[in-house]
């Protein structure tokens, strides 16, 4: 007989103040909402109406500590307004360094010819990026540049930035920190493409969820299997007969009849000591060994025998 594995589930009244917490946290309010909307154009210095399709460097973290904003609450709010649309926010690193010659082949061997020092690297830069990057903004690899024109990646990025400062290309590094991009002018606060009526809704059902969640874990006298049923609308009349309530209801029912009087046997049979499951099994003689088995299961389920040993049984 394999001995039965159960699913434990330990819960306190913490853990629900520590649910509401997260709640609150995940569904800040429309108007934190708006406060960070807010201080987004007062951190980018950008006014309302302005900076479509403008990307901007978006260091959240010091951008929340400028404003003194509460980092969680500030993250799922930022998360809001990206979700409806108002800006796209890309990790430092998700996106590639991008260049774009600004001047033609005659004006860049004159500019080499006036600064010798950054020859070697110009030459680098064109003989990987220059075909390219003559006709259209082209994404770059620090680190292949660097190891072209065998330098450092800081090197790279000081001579690009250099030659954006000189108007000979155009330089956007990506990556080395957090990026937002506008894709629409920035809206007021009071206007905010936000259906407001969906995301009160979106909250009041995580709010339902974890409400079901705490039901589900203090529920008392119920099959667990019939509780997480209703939750999704089905009607289950069979109990599961093995979670804690069900087992429960089992040890608190007495079996008339001869079960009960076979289970009083079997438990004098081990007041004496523990037994291995053949032997106990013998001693439930003349039931045969299906009917024995099936009173030895019921005693376990009802919590009145453990296994003490693998195949050797002992009174609880």
């Amino acid at each position: 007989m394999e001995k039965k594995a159960y699913a434990v589930l330990l819960v306190d009244e913490a853990d629900v103040l520590s649910m509401e917490e997260q709640w609150n946290t995940r569904f800040p309010s429309p108007d934190f909402i708006k406060k960070v909307n807010q201080a987004i154009g007062n951190y980018l210095q950008l006014p309302e109406g302005s900076g479509a399709q403008e990307r901007y460097d978006f260091d959240w973290t010091r951008f929340c500590d400028n404003f003194q904003l509460p980092k969680v609450p500030s993250h799922h709010a930022l998360g809001i307004l990206e979700k409806a649309g108002l800006f796209h926010l890309e990790e430092a690193g998700q996106q590639a360094s991008t260049i774009e010659l600004l001047v033609n082949t005659a004006q860049i061997y004159d500019f080499q010819l006036k600064n010798p020092r950054l020859e070697p690297f110009l030459k680098s830069l064109l003989r990987v990026y220059g075909g390219m990057a003559y006709q259209q903004e082209t994404q770059i690899q620090e680190k292949v540049l660097a190891k072209q024109f065998r330098g450092s990646e800081t090197e790279v990025h000081r001579y690009l930035q250099y030659l954006d400062q000189m108007g000979i290309l155009r330089y956007q590094a990506h990556g080395l920190v957090p990026t937002l991009t506008w894709n629409m002018p920035r809206p007021s606060s009071q206007n905010l493409p936000v259906d407001w009526k969906q995301y009160h809704d979106l909250k009041n059902r995580a709010k339902e969820q974890w409400k079901a969640i705490w039901h589900y874990a203090k529920s008392q006298g119920t099959c667990r299997t019939q509780v997480l049923a209703a939750y999704f609308g089905e009607d289950v009349s069979e109990k599961c007969g093995i979670c804690d309530q069900c087992l429960a209801s089992k040890k608190a029912k007495k079996i008339p009849g001869t079960d009960a009087n076979e289970r009083e046997r079997m438990r004098q049979y081990l007041a004496n000591g523990p037994l291995t499951l053949q032997d106990l099994v013998n001693c439930l003689r003349p039931l045969n060994s299906q009917e024995a088995l099936r009173i030895i299961e019921e005693a376990l389920e009802a919590g009145e025998l453990t296994y003490i040993a693998p195949g050797t049984l002992a009174l609880i």
